[in-house]
């Protein structure tokens, strides 16, 4: 299984949503993100608030399927039918 450094990791996801987006501002109030993500290091915590919190929800699929080919975690399969 391949690994990504977190700092390449951010960088590449940073370079995605700059190329979809350029108008985005990607700042985050610290202090609030670390309030939110208290267990992770500050430059988790950033990433983690701005992809949850401040990118709207269509960017932010746009942004998944860009770096991550394959099925969204929020898409579900389709369930059998009952009936």
């Amino acid at each position: 299984m391949a690994t990504l450094e977190f700092a390449d990791y951010r960088r590449e996801l940073l370079a995605e949503l700059a190329a979809l987006s350029p108008e985005t501002d990607v700042r985050v109030d610290r202090a609030e993100a670390r309030r939110n993500y208290r267990w992770d290091s500050v430059e988790v915590a950033e990433l983690k608030f701005l992809l949850n919190f401040r990118l709207p929800v269509a960017l932010r699929a746009r942004l998944w399927i860009g770096c991550f080919p394959g099925p969204s975690p929020t898409s579900r399969p389709s369930l059998p039918s009952c009936t």
